[in-house]
């Protein structure tokens, strides 16, 4: 019997604090120097691996953190019995990362008795019996862009959905959606509660949120990529209006404009996978800070910083990410994790190997430089929007 549920206890409540959120702080008078170079190639720390120690093979590894908790989020999880034996796939899960001070350990909230993890983003009951009156399809859920919190315990992710169908010999994949998903923690145990709100957006649409979502100021800030390309593309909306996407504005390049996808600016082009958070990594002047990885399959670390969510965002590729253990493939779900990085020229990362490898762990240690005299300038001369931090 191996049943995981109610693991949590009161003790592994761990609450960040704002060094855990801002790597730079703790060298003030430093910054990283621009454009970015690394002290060293990326120092690789092993794979995050489930405590259970069953070795799972799984991919994605975003994290967030709710209600004071942390958690990573995976794709395809490889699920295995106490045993060691393949079980199945569930296309999405969660683990707690009880102590922040050990980035790479963390634990499943629920496995049940014949070794499947549950799912962190649930199938409906339509889903469930779609899947069961056709064992050749299979629908994946996957949450790439993170969690935004918009009030103590409650938060929110995006995610996209997929139909996965085998045929003789080969398999399609016919993407069909993003979507929102409600997400509560009980603070006294780290559970969480998800719902999925709503009806699906067009797969025509933008999947705001799908890559990367920050909460600044009075607004949520959703990174998506257009449908059809790899140009990325951003809406704002209010916390309390997350999930009317009516309510969503679009940067158009100038200003905030309401429902009008087809003019919206792009960002930046062909890195499809990043995390953008806040940081004074690189000072005060480019507070938000982005870590991705292009679409050719190159294995380069990418890094962009802007005075604002909407930019301009300034790139560039600082190094490589490297197997572990698998040899050949590619690199992807190349993500910063800024909660369990250390401060000053030090950030952690992970990517994911493909199969059957996992979310590798690493660090960069940035080449750092005393900082440039801050100009007096008037608020006509501050980047447009950039909002102050409630």
């Amino acid at each position: 019997m191996d049943h995981l549920k109610n693991l949590f206890n009161k003790h592994l409540r761990i609450k960040s604090s704002s060094s855990d959120n801002n790597p730079g702080q703790d060298q003030e008078h430093y910054q990283a120097c621009w454009p970015a170079e690394l002290e060293s190639p990326p120092t690789i720390l092993g794979y995050v691996l489930d405590v259970n120690d069953r070795g799972y093979s799984r991919d994605i590894g975003r994290s967030f953190q709710l209600g004071g908790f942390t958690y990573y989020v995976f794709g395809d999880t490889f699920c295995k019995d106490q045993d060691g034996y393949f079980r199945g796939i569930t296309s999405n899960t969660v683990a707690l990362v009880s102590d922040t001070g050990k980035p790479t350990k963390c634990t499943y909230q629920s496995i049940d008795d014949k070794g499947m993890v549950a799912a962190f983003l649930p199938l409906t009951e339509s889903e469930k019996l779609y899947r069961e009156e056709d064992a050749k399809t299979r629908i994946m859920l996957w949450s790439f862009g993170g969690l935004v919190e918009v009030k103590e315990g409650v938060g929110y992710v995006w995610y996209q959905k997929s139909i996965e169908r085998k045929g003789s010999g080969q398999s399609t994949t016919e993407y069909v959606g993003s979507g929102i998903a409600r997400v509560e923690v009980d603070c006294e145990t780290g559970e969480l509660t998800t719902t999925r709100c709503g009806e699906l957006i067009s797969p025509e649409e933008p999947g705001f949120g799908c890559l990367s979502a920050i909460k600044h100021g009075h607004h949520v800030y959703l990174y998506g990529q257009r449908s059809g390309s790899c140009k990325i593309v951003l809406a704002r909306v209010a916390p309390h209006e997350v999930e009317n996407t009516a309510a969503y504005e679009h940067w158009d390049g100038e200003g905030w404009q309401l429902n009008n996808c087809d003019n919206a600016a792009t960002l930046w082009e062909d890195i499809p996978q990043a995390s953008v958070f806040r940081s004074s990594l690189f000072g005060e002047q480019y507070p938000f800070v982005m870590v991705g990885v292009t679409k050719w399959c190159d294995n380069k670390v990418q890094v962009g910083i802007a005075p604002a969510p909407q930019g301009p965002w300034q790139i560039k590729d600082v190094g490589v990410a490297e197997p572990l253990k698998v040899s050949g493939g590619h690199r992807y779900c190349i993500y910063a994790h800024p909660w369990a990085s250390e401060g000053g020229k030090d950030l952690f990362l992970t990517w994911s190997e493909t199969w059957p490898g996992g979310v590798v762990a690493a660090k960069l240690t940035f080449t750092m430089q005393s900082p440039p005299p801050t100009p007096d300038s008037s608020a006509e001369d501050k980047p447009a929007e950039v909002e102050k931090e409630l």
